[in-house]
């Protein structure tokens, strides 16, 4: 309840703030404009009620339905400048039979959830252009390459993709493009700089809501153009759970999306993603092991 509260303010914070947008804004880009996006998701789902143990117990889901609401209204001054938000009306099983096996290890159960459970303020930011770039600041998901380390729960690039959750902010966030003053041309233009502190809502780690305390700075150097999407994002979290145990890590993250068209009917396409993480947490506690574990991961 406490973040679907501080949710709706930030709703209404940025809200208000259009004010301050337009006195930002030239004449000839302060035309306001309204749009409102969505997307919905349905599946039924059926199974054979097969034996989950050697007691002979089965899993009891032979039938159900799960759905995903999403609406995104927002509101724009010019080009760059605007408010943002993000609602969540459903996400989960909608109807038909429930299983309790392994719920308690699930980020999604099969179960049926509370309406209060599913309704959420996902994003609810103001975006505003400067002479140097720009600033974001409010509750926003977090996306970066294919989603490995930073995923938004909103991207389905493949069939029959269940994206749920995602991870979520209260962000602050400069946007530049750093060559663009000195350098003309796809240079200036293809080079980006991104600079965020986050306190941390909710992700697979991390909920707010149920008492655990996460800070996070990033930085990303992007390159964007036509063939190439390409950077390098650096995110350094301290962590400490509701429990006391404390986390600090910091990952590198190189991404890399190359398309080319080799002839008139066939295209490259060719996306990377490699990870590493390194620092210590106090979640884990091994006989004889050293306390805090030391953290070493990696993925690609």
């Amino acid at each position: 309840m406490e973040q679907r509260l501080k949710g709706i303010f930030c709703t209404l914070l940025v809200l208000c703030s259009l004010p301050f947008f337009t006195s930002n804004v030239a004449a000839d880009d302060s035309e306001l404009a309204f749009s409102a996006h969505g997307r919905l998701r349905y599946r039924h789902m059926k199974l054979d009620d097969f034996k989950i143990n050697s007691e002979g117990e089965s899993h009891t889901q032979e039938g159900w339905g799960t759905s995903l609401l999403r609406i995104n209204p927002e509101i724009r001054l010019g080009e760059f400048n605007k408010v943002h938000v993000s609602l969540q009306v459903l996400d989960g099983l909608f109807y038909g039979d429930e299983s309790l096996v392994g719920s308690d290890q699930l980020l999604r159960p099969h179960t049926r959830g509370t309406v209060s459970d599913q309704v959420k303020v996902r994003e609810a930011y103001g975006q505003i252009a400067t002479g140097i770039g720009i600033w974001r600041v409010g509750r926003m998901t977090s996306h970066w390459g294919l989603g490995l380390i930073a995923n938004n729960g909103d991207t389905e690039e493949y069939a029959f993709g269940d994206a749920t959750h995602g991870d979520i902010s209260d962000r602050a966030m400069f946007i530049t493009k750093p060559l663009k003053p000195f350098v003309s041309g796809a240079v200036g233009e293809s080079l980006i700089l991104v600079l965020a502190f986050d306190r941390v809502v909710e992700d697979e780690l991390t909920s707010h809501a149920n008492g655990d305390d996460a800070n996070q700075m990033i930085g990303a150097l992007r390159w964007q153009s036509d063939e190439l999407d390409a950077g390098l994002y650096v995110a350094y979290r301290d962590l400490v759970k509701a429990d006391g145990d404390q986390t600090k890590a910091l990952a590198t993250d190189l991404y890399v999306h190359a398309e080319r068209a080799i002839s008139s009917n066939l295209n490259l396409d060719l996306k990377f993603e490699g990870v590493y993480v390194r620092g210590t947490t106090e979640m884990f506690r091994f006989e004889g092991a050293q306390h805090p574990v030391d953290l070493r991961q990696f993925a690609w």
